[in-house]
C-alpha cells in the first residue's frame, strides 16, 4: 500500500510534542474517579491521513511514552501510577493516564463492557 504524503509532518509533530509538555508542565492534581487523563492533542484528521504510516504512528506513541516517563519523575508520590492506553488503530482515543494509586489502576482496568476491556501496563 502506498502511503499519502501528510502535508507538514515535522512541524505537526513538533507542535504535537510541545503540546504535550506544555499541557503537562506540571504534575496533575486534580483527580476524578481517582485518575486524571489527557487525550492525544492532535485532530482526527491528522490521524486518519497517517492511519497506514507505521513509521509517524510510532513516532506518536514515543512522544506519549515520553511525556508519560516525564510524569513518572514529576510524580509526589511512589503509589501513583502513570499509563498510556493505546486506540488502535488509528490512535484517535490515545490519553495518558495518571492513578492516585494501585487501587485506581486497578479499578479503571475493570470494565464491564467488551467494548471496554483493557490491554494495559502501567509505567509505575
Amino acid at each position: 500500500m502506498r502511503h499519502r504524503k501528510v502535508r507538514g509532518l515535522k512541524r505537526k509533530l513538533s507542535r504535537l510534542q510541545r503540546n504535550i509538555q506544555e499541557n503537562h508542565e506540571d504534575f496533575p492534581t486534580e483527580f476524578h474517579n481517582g485518575y486524571w487523563y489527557a487525550k492525544i492533542p492532535v485532530g482526527q484528521t491528522f490521524l486518519m491521513d497517517i492511519q497506514h504510516n507505521a513509521q509517524i504512528k510510532q513516532s506518536l506513541i514515543h512522544t506519549l511514552l515520553d511525556e508519560a516517563k516525564r510524569l513518572v519523575e514529576l510524580r509526589v508520590d511512589e503509589r501513583m501510577r502513570v499509563a498510556v492506553l493505546l486506540d488502535f488503530p488509528t490512535l484517535w482515543n490515545s490519553e495518558l493516564l495518571v492513578f492516585q494509586d494501585e487501587e485506581g489502576l486497578q479499578s479503571f482496568m475493570r470494565r464491564d463492557s467488551p467494548h471496554q476491556k483493557c490491554g494495559f501496563q502501567s509505567l509505575m
